[in-house]
């Protein structure tokens, strides 16, 4: 005998009951169904919520990701911005070493000339002008932003105090470069600065004598403007150079003057041939400094 579920549908409106007669089997096999659905059901809800989660964790993810890209372009442009700043200290170190080498070689005076004997400066030229005449005389990112920050700061202290001694080197060195600390020539030195006996005249010298080849070259002490170049009675044919500050050199009896009145010449350029023009008697530089207006012994510049 074949078993039945009946299902009993009864209408409000008085219409006839209707019976459903559903075979056993059937019904077994709704129940599998549903069975099956709800456990596919309940995968999918499972599956569904880890897939959530695994999409939480890559949004999460992919915004770490962006913002690590973001710090490491940032620290990438700070190290950068340091890099080009340690090259500019260096920079800046090798000018100031380089000022300081060029201060030390010009601040240190030349050699000096050798000082002749009483015997020998009879025999040598010497001579100066006669002093009645009047002339012209990987860490954590805040970590690391304090110590990019510490570090530029200590980079922006050290370039400030190298451009201050830079700065201070090319002051000092266009001090010496217009300071006469250099042998306008080599030679014999055969009449000091001060009191000497002339020709049986005892006199002032107002500068030195330096004895050589009549020709040799003469050369500029230091940096400065050519305030005269011309003849003068006692000096004979004479440069004179302004250095600036109060300070300017005499170069007499040359044979021949190689620079004019106005022209700016530099520490070392030949301005004029040894001679024996105007009150001399023989061949040398009469080599004067003064200051003010007022002779000096030019072996403090020299010595």
């Amino acid at each position: 005998m074949k078993k039945f579920f009946t299902v009993l549908i009864v209408p409000h409106n008085h219409r006839k009951i209707l019976n459903l007669k559903i075979p056993h089997w059937l019904n077994n096999s709704f129940i599998v169904l549903m069975g099956i659905l709800v456990l596919a059901t309940f995968i999918f809800i499972k599956n569904h919520k880890d897939l959530k989660e695994e999409v939480v964790d890559l949004r999460f993810k992919e915004e770490l990701y962006r913002e690590q890209t973001q710090k490491i372009i940032y620290f990438s442009n700070e190290v950068e911005s340091l890099r080009k700043e340690v090259q500019e200290l260096r920079n800046l170190g090798t000018s100031v070493k380089g000022l300081s080498k060029k201060l030390k070689q010009s601040a240190a005076p030349s050699p000096p000339n050798p000082i002749a004997s009483s015997q020998a400066s009879k025999n040598l030229g010497q001579g100066g002008p006669d002093r009645n005449l009047d002339i012209s005389s990987p860490l954590p990112a805040e970590k690391l932003n304090k110590d990019i920050d510490t570090l530029k700061k200590e980079i922006n202290q050290q370039k400030n105090l190298l451009q201050n001694l830079s700065k201070y080197l090319q002051t000092q060195l266009s001090v010496v470069r217009i300071t006469p600390n250099r042998w306008p020539l080599r030679g014999w030195i055969t009449s000091r600065f001060g009191w000497r006996q002339f020709r049986g005249v005892r006199e002032f010298h107002s500068g030195i004598d330096i004895a050589t080849l009549e020709g040799t070259s003469i050369r500029a002490a230091a940096d400065g403007n050519v305030e005269f170049s011309g003849w003068n009675a006692g000096y004979g044919k004479l440069v004179i150079i302004n250095h600036g500050r109060g300070i300017s050199t005499y170069y007499g009896h040359n044979s021949s003057n190689l620079v004019s009145a106005g022209q700016f010449v530099k520490k070392g350029t030949i301005i004029a041939c040894v001679g024996s023009t105007g009150r001399t008697t023989g061949s040398h530089l009469h080599y004067e400094i003064r200051v003010n207006g007022n002779p000096v012994n030019p072996f403090k510049y020299l010595y």
